[in-house]
């Protein structure tokens, strides 16, 4: 049996001032053990309100709101949130940022999925029981489980208020259901399952080579598009909120639209699809955006398919497009080596060209407004449409569209950012953040940075024992009232949540983790 002691649930509620805001804390939980090294080689994890996950790697328990468990509980690496019993072999399921802990099993777990709810399978002999929070949903073969067929594709995903849309596979049919309601059979595979809050929904239906995917369609009920496969086997959808990017089938979004068939397909195309509001835009990438095959042949003419109506465009590759919910858009292209803006379908003649040489895009507004950089053979000019915002040694220089410091939520999105010598901008919203500190890729001034649809934030350490942290364009001193320093402020980053009209951070004083929350 496993060991497991109720713990008492502890709430504190109190206000501190910090820079003259209010700021809202409250008591998470008693650390059972301070000292560096054990808080080093923990885990911990914190959800809404008081959830709470903290597992001890060198006593081997885990703690949570709800209670203990073990020891001996062994963390499996290999499956996020799924520890074995050290005794009887037995394993739980933990779901992330929350107290709850499902189980025992005697068997494998198999792919745990932890955003917006928990699924799992475990394999039991020739058995594979799939489970949605702790609730046995169907029972296959092994030949069936969907992993195998699938790979990285997920057989289950949820919204962000736990609608559950999942596909199951027994025998030659596929099924796909939603909270348990049979909504769809198919001979073919489902993948590329998102749903909304609202239950609207999209799946990729297709068929599987090896551990490729192949799908042959896009299907939104009652509409079906056609979107044919590129040549890595994988469609490639982009979607945008608020300019956070998404890739690969993720149409989350508040107003989840029917996509229009997207005119004149041809094998091997790559399409990339943006929504907001009533406006979809779609447009077909060039080889490079695409990474083909080095041997793939050039395609036709660049085209774009906005709310249904496909057109031809007389460009080598379209770059950065944005649209707004009225049905406008705009975007960069690239012809015969310069760089053209295209306003609702109409292009400026003249071309971006500064310095002797051509425009690189950094983005676009629907009215025009264009971000761009100039590079000669030693300098970089940055320009807001024919303003000179800096300039910099060529060395001193980089612009990274899909940074790797963001950590993003769900959506998969990554923020662009722009580097002028010891400045950094983040590009949001069509706009320029206040300068920051110098960002890299791997840059050891940045504690954590998160995209989500809220949209941004970013912790810095700007000197010793000093942070700034930066939310959606707007600079905030870190707040003197709360604690920062020590071995765990990298473990407890990661945990903090931009909300719409506020944001939660936690911090370490003594024995103690406090949940504090900042209005925005």
């Amino acid at each position: 049996m496993i060991a497991r002691t109720i713990w008492l649930p502890i709430f504190l509620l109190s206000f501190v001032t910090a820079s003259a805001q209010k700021v809202e804390k409250q008591l998470v939980m008693v650390l059972p053990d301070t000292s560096a090294e054990r808080l080093l080689n923990a885990q911990m994890s914190f959800g809404s309100g008081n959830e709470y996950c903290y597992y001890d790697r060198d006593s081997e328990f885990l703690l949570t709101k709800a209670g203990k468990y073990g020891p001996p509980l062994i963390y499996e690496r290999r499956t996020s949130n799924v520890y074995r019993n050290g005794t009887t072999g037995e394993r739980l399921v933990q779901h992330a940022n929350t107290s709850a802990v499902y189980g025992p099993y005697l068997g494998t777990v198999h792919q745990n999925l932890t955003e917006g709810g928990c699924a799992y399978a475990v394999s039991v002999g020739d058995s594979f029981r799939y489970y949605i929070n702790g609730i046995n949903i169907a029972t296959v073969h092994k030949s069936d489980y969907l992993e195998r067929t699938l790979g990285a594709t997920r057989w289950c995903t949820f919204s962000e208020n736990g609608i559950a849309l999942y596909t199951v596979k027994k025998g030659k049919w596929n099924y796909l259901h939603i909270d348990g309601k049979l909504i769809d059979s198919s001979h073919h595979y489902y993948g590329m399952l998102d749903i909304d809050d609202m239950g609207n929904y999209v799946y990729g239906l297709g068929y599987f080579v090896g551990e490729r995917s192949h799908f042959n369609a896009l299907r939104h009920e009652p509409h079906k598009i056609l979107c044919p496969s590129n040549p890595w086997g994988l469609n490639y959808f982009r979607y945008d909120d608020q300019d956070t990017v998404g890739y690969y089938g993720n149409f989350k979004h508040k107003n989840l639209l029917s996509l229009p068939v997207f005119d004149k397909p041809t094998e091997g195309n790559t399409v990339a699809v943006l929504i907001k509001g009533n406006t979809v835009f779609g447009y077909r990438l060039s080889p490079r955006q695409a990474r083909a095959w080095p041997q793939s042949r050039a395609l036709p003419p660049t085209r774009i398919c906005f709310n249904g109506v496909g057109k031809d465009m007389p460009y080598e590759e379209i770059s950065l497009p944005t649209i707004d919910s009225s049905g406008q858009y705009a975007f960069f292209g690239l012809r015969d080596y310069y760089l053209y803006k295209n306003i609702n379908g109409k292009e400026i003649v003249t071309p971006l060209s500064k310095h002797g040489v051509r425009a690189k895009p950094i983005n676009i507004d629907i009215n025009g407004n264009t971000f761009c950089y100039y590079e000669t053979d030693d300098s970089v000019y940055v320009y807001e449409n024919d303003r000179l915002l800096g300039r910099c040694h060529v060395s001193r220089f980089a612009f990274m569209e899909n940074s790797q410091v963001w950590i993003s939520e769900r959506n998969r999105a990554y923020l662009p950012i722009l580097s002028i010598d010891s400045v950094s901008y983040v590009v949001y919203n069509n706009t320029l953040s206040p300068p920051l500190a110098r960002i890299e890729n791997w840059n050891g001034n940045v504690i954590h940075a998160k995209v989500n649809d809220h949209g941004y934030w970013i912790l810095q350490q700007t000197g010793e024992e000093k942070y700034e942290l930066t939310i959606n364009h707007r600079k905030r001193a870190w707040p003197r009232s709360i604690p920062f320093e020590g071995p765990l402020r990298y473990k407890l980053s990661p945990n903090f949540q931009l909300g719409a009209d506020q944001f939660i951070l936690y911090a370490r004083d003594g024995s103690n983790i406090y949940r504090y929350k900042l209005s925005l």
